[in-house]
């Protein structure tokens, strides 16, 4: 891939909307050996990225953070250990990325899209293949009351 930067979105301050900062010239992430670069199409905002953006959210979340949990895109490149996915598929993020099954734990509740990894308000993300889901089919990359990205 020849392109190395992206926009991306960052909670900069926990004032709300207006504390969320654009950088039109942010590194894309570069992945390990069992990661996937998805290149995302649209993220939807939730009321739980307002929380966070408010420095209210009670679970883990880490400073100057990528918001946005829900993200659907296009795989763009794969770790060489990833067996789950390949350039081209169309993927949804998983909300925590370490919840596999079964009742939250401290661990799972560390692993939060948008709260403690950074999230999909960007135009690239890096995640774990088990942190994906494949998008089914017939699906189309629509956004529905959404962000678009890729402007």
């Amino acid at each position: 891939m020849s392109k190395q930067t992206q926009k991306e979105w960052r909670v900069a301050e926990a004032t709300g909307f207006d504390g969320l900062k654009l950088n039109e010239s942010a590194p894309i992430p570069e992945i390990g050996d069992k990661e996937v670069l998805v290149k995302f199409h649209g993220s939807s905002l939730n009321y739980r990225d307002l929380i966070i953006a408010k420095g209210m959210y009670p679970f883990p979340c880490k400073d100057n953070i990528v918001p946005a949990s829900d993200g659907a895109g296009v795989v763009e490149a794969v770790g060489k250990h990833v067996h789950r996915f390949k350039k081209g598929d169309k993927v949804l993020t998983l909300f925590n990325q370490g919840h596999v099954a079964g009742s939250l734990d401290g661990y799972s509740l560390s692993t939060g899209v948008g709260g403690s990894i950074d999230g999909c308000l960007r135009q690239y993300g890096a995640y774990d293949e088990d942190g994906l889901v494949t998008m089914w089919v017939h699906r189309q990359l629509l956004i529905l009351g959404a962000v678009e990205l890729n402007r």
